[in-house]
């Protein structure tokens, strides 16, 4: 219920896709399931998602309510970059800088701009991001911003009605990001118009010519602690015998998971891409398509989420 305008609103997913289910963080995350993205709001709290935001970079006004997981508010790319840098630097934040330094005639340094940097996220959290990030390209909705050999993580985005799309892509040294659309208009670029479709593709190629021209890293480094495990990509248990749909994910040791997986109850075709699906009506809310539906108890080796 929107105090403000009075009316009831629901997301929804891209294409109205839902596997009534449950599904992983990771896995929602690389599809951008957007009730997957409203639910952890609300189970978190606005405000705090908020002050996560404010310290990651972003200075522009957001919106105090559950469509703020959907991108309602906006900012400015150079923030969504500076943002996501974080994650690449280990949960250490650098402001962004036009100028690095002014040189004379002599290549003497007469002007040098100050780097601002500050910890903003534990290593191992920001580590976290990063792998649940790297699904986005390598099963998600961003797998056109692959460069073969190297470690690429990032987040596709698309508004409604396909106005506005945009990619932000980073490597162990490097972060890109790109946003489509017309300007000083909201109009539509055309149907299926999204992040993984038009911008993906770009940033990826950005990347694979970047890395034939400048020598860096390949893989993001692991913190001290943390335990990279092969994983079924549908439960995030250990792979069982019919685990098809494997990858991996980073665990504090000690934390991660000891058993196998038996069974696949997640629809993976739920979309190729995120669309902020937003209804709004004098009705009550449709049935909620994250809510519990019977479903068989869990074998006793299996994690529930």
């Amino acid at each position: 219920w929107d105090p403000g305008s009075q009316k009831w609103w629901s997301p929804g997913n891209y294409g109205n896709k839902y596997s009534y289910e449950y599904v992983t963080l990771s896995h929602a995350l690389a599809k951008s399931l957007n009730v997957v993205a409203v639910k952890v709001c609300e189970m978190v709290g606005v405000e705090k998602v908020i002050a996560m935001a404010q310290r990651l970079g972003i200075n522009s006004p957001l919106v105090p309510n559950l469509t703020l997981a959907l991108g309602s508010s906006e900012v400015t790319l150079l923030e969504m970059v500076s943002a996501y840098g974080s994650f690449a630097n280990q949960g250490i934040h650098v402001n962004p800088r036009g100028i690095i330094r002014v040189e004379d005639a002599d290549g003497q340094t007469i002007y040098e701009e100050e780097i601002v940097e500050r910890e903003v996220l534990d290593e191992k959290v920001a580590y976290t991001m990063v792998r649940a990030m790297m699904g986005v390209v390598e099963f998600g909705t961003g797998t056109k911003a692959k460069v073969p050999g190297y470690q690429v993580a990032g987040k596709t985005g698309t508004t409604q009605d396909f106005i506005d799309a945009w990619f932000v892509g980073y490597m162990p040294d490097l972060v890109c990001g790109m946003n489509v659309g017309f300007e000083g208009e909201r109009k539509s670029m055309g149907k299926g118009m999204t992040g993984g479709t038009l911008i993906a593709p770009i940033v990826g190629a950005f990347f694979r010519d970047y890395v034939k021209m400048f020598q860096v890293r390949k893989e993001f480094r692991a913190p001290s602690g943390m335990q990279v495990v092969a994983i079924c990509r549908e439960s995030s248990l250990l792979p069982g015998e019919d685990c098809t749909e494997i990858t991996s994910m980073a665990f504090p040791k000690g934390k991660e998971p000891s058993v196998h997986c038996h069974s696949h109850g997640v629809d993976t075709d739920m979309g190729t891409d995120e669309e902020t699906v937003e209804t709004t009506s004098d009705a009550p809310p449709p049935a909620d398509p994250m809510a519990p539906t019977s479903r068989p108890a869990p074998p006793p080796d299996e994690d529930g989420f």
